[in-house]
């Protein structure tokens, strides 16, 4: 009764239809999948809920900041990697990003080097409300890494480095640039994070890392 009185409604709703074992775990573990079924193999819900907590907030947090989690028999560490710009989950290494940058659609990508006209502000969302990160100097080169299809905002890197989106108007082609070609691939980046995890159960401690991506708004873990 008291296992029962914590579940969600979709565990209650299978066990009044007699589902297996089997079955009710593999909906528990789809519900949070933010660890894998191997890794945490034993825990309690509460034990699942609280590592959710602690991950969403990890994914959250600056580089390098530690996220402590305590649930009924487990307790755990996730210490938040760099953010990286990938072109897709598959391949979530991508490039380095400020943490928290906002991806809210497709964009035209790798549009090649531009300079700004004038003094602008990088923020880390293509609006106004975004957080500034950065004031970049007129006639800085940037790379544009993308361009918002129905927008006004770049997202524009500098070594290698992805830096945030800049109000279109602001960018020219510098002198001596090869031209933007027509048809440029369009895309939806991926924002990614790399965590690093610590975990202590009955006596035992165990470590990894594994790389997170927000994928139309919900995180998914894609490499272990």
């Amino acid at each position: 009764m008291r296992f029962v009185s914590s579940m969600t409604g979709l565990g209650v709703a299978c066990l009044l239809a007699a589902c297996g074992a089997t079955s009710s775990r593999q909906s528990f573990d789809a519900q949070y999948p933010l660890v894998t079924a191997e890794r945490s193999d034993g825990w309690s819900r509460a034990d699942r809920l609280a590592h959710r907590e602690a991950f969403l907030s990890a994914v959250k947090a600056p580089p390098g900041e530690a996220v402590d989690w305590t649930g009924d028999t487990v307790t755990g560490r996730i210490t938040s990697g760099e953010a990286r710009l990938a072109v897709s989950a598959e391949e979530p290494a991508g490039r380095p990003a400020p943490a928290g940058l906002r991806i809210p659609g497709p964009m035209e990508m790798d549009l090649g080097a531009h300079a700004l006209k004038s003094n602008a502000n990088v923020r880390l969302g293509p609006s106004t409300d975004d957080k500034v990160v950065a004031t970049l100097k007129a006639g800085t080169r940037v790379e544009v890494a993308g361009r918002l299809v129905r927008e006004p905002w770049a997202l524009v890197a500098q070594n290698g480095r992805v830096r945030g989106y800049i109000f279109e108007e602001l960018l020219i082609r510098p002198e001596g640039a090869a031209s933007r070609l027509a048809g440029a691939r369009l895309a939806t980046p991926t924002y990614c994070r790399r965590l690093s995890e610590s975990v202590g159960a009955n006596g035992s401690a165990s470590e990894w890392s594994s790389f997170a991506c927000n994928s139309g708004g919900e995180w998914i873990l894609v490499s272990d």
